[in-house]
């Protein structure tokens, strides 16, 4: 990695854009893109303001950020099994790890922050790379994630929430090998009649985020329905059917997000499917609830007092939050510790 490269990969890990980083330091754009590109050198000047806003000494400012000095950072831990093909990845750091999470397991689209080269085992920072300590993991199945993650990110710009598609199971899964920040489930639990009832070896806090229907929903011009949508095992939702198993007379296969059933129903008037009343009543289908259930967030007690979880907490607690949720039927945005 060039100065120039490593110049753009410690603003990138900052969050700031090249007309901050050039007002910053009283230059142009221009003469920014060109230090960037390695077409010219800062002057000692600059350089020093450089090392300031990066907290940085000189000599580390120009120290080369070279590939094998990344991969020496810290110690990584990937979120599945590590990718024997070339692989683009988005990165958090948690407690004393950097998760590497590949960007085919986001539930939302993201410029990633680096590549990982499976046979020299080397990750490579891209341009848009940030800094893994202002990166947030949450997984879950709530598919209103990306509204959390939107908020957040407008409330505290230069920090990132990450929402990974999981079924409840893998999300506690994860959360309690501390792959994850946050977790999202919905688990009944047939022995008490509660949702949640969840025994953690940490010390954890339990957000009441929402309470939602799920049942089954089928498309509204539908005249005869031949298969049902189900959700992979370890999801509520495929715990829901099973428990409901004995009226359904029709044929499953298995989907592995609440929009992909939503999806199939819509295009697919003979399919039936087992989801939430809140995406069939927002999309035009018929729904049938089976079942009010509590979505809760899992977070670890010792994290509430963090940059992070504080404006979590701020966004669960949010007009702006309550004013998206307001309109929607078959959920409640509950947002209390």
């Amino acid at each position: 990695m060039t100065w120039g490269e490593a110049l753009a990969y410690r603003r990138s890990a900052l969050g700031w854009s090249q007309e901050r980083l050039a007002q910053q330091l009283g230059i142009t754009r221009q003469t920014l893109i060109a230090l960037e590109h390695d077409k010219r050198l800062p002057t000692l000047t600059l350089a020093i303001k450089l090392a300031s806003i990066f907290d940085l000494s000189l000599d580390e400012l120009v120290k080369p950020l070279t590939p094998e000095y990344i991969r020496r950072e810290g110690r990584w831990r990937w979120f599945g099994p590590k990718p024997s093909f070339p692989t683009l990845v988005v990165w958090a750091q948690l407690h004393d790890a950097t998760v590497l999470v590949p960007t085919m397991l986001l539930a939302a689209s993201r410029l990633p922050d680096a590549l990982w080269n499976p046979e020299s085992e080397v990750l490579t920072p891209l341009p848009s790379a940030r800094d893994p300590k202002r990166v947030t993991l949450i997984g879950g199945c709530d598919p209103y994630m990306a509204w959390i993650r939107d908020l957040y990110e407008e409330q505290r710009p230069g920090y990132w929430i990450e929402p990974l598609r999981l079924s409840s199971h893998a999300a506690i899964a994860a959360f309690t090998q501390s792959l994850l920040h946050i977790a999202g489930s919905h688990l009944f639990d047939p022995l008490t009649g509660q949702y949640n009832f969840i025994d953690f070896p940490m010390a954890v806090t339990r957000l009441h985020y929402l309470t939602w229907d799920e049942g089954l929903m089928r498309h509204p011009e539908a005249t005869a329905v031949r298969q049902i949508a189900i959700r992979e095992p370890g999801s509520e939702a495929h715990s829901l059917f099973l428990r409901h198993q004995d009226a359904i007379i029709w044929p499953s296969d298995v989907f592995y997000s609440h929009q992909s059933i939503l999806e199939q129903v819509q295009h697919h008037p003979d399919w039936a499917g087992v989801g939430l009343g809140s995406l069939a009543a927002t999309n035009g289908l018929l729904f049938e609830a089976w079942a009010q259930e509590s979505y809760d967030l899992w977070i670890r007690t010792e994290d509430l007092k963090s940059v992070w979880g504080r404006a979590l907490l701020d966004v669960l607690a949010s007009t702006a939050l309550q004013n998206l949720f307001g309109q929607i039927p078959h959920l409640a945005l509950l947002g209390s510790p």
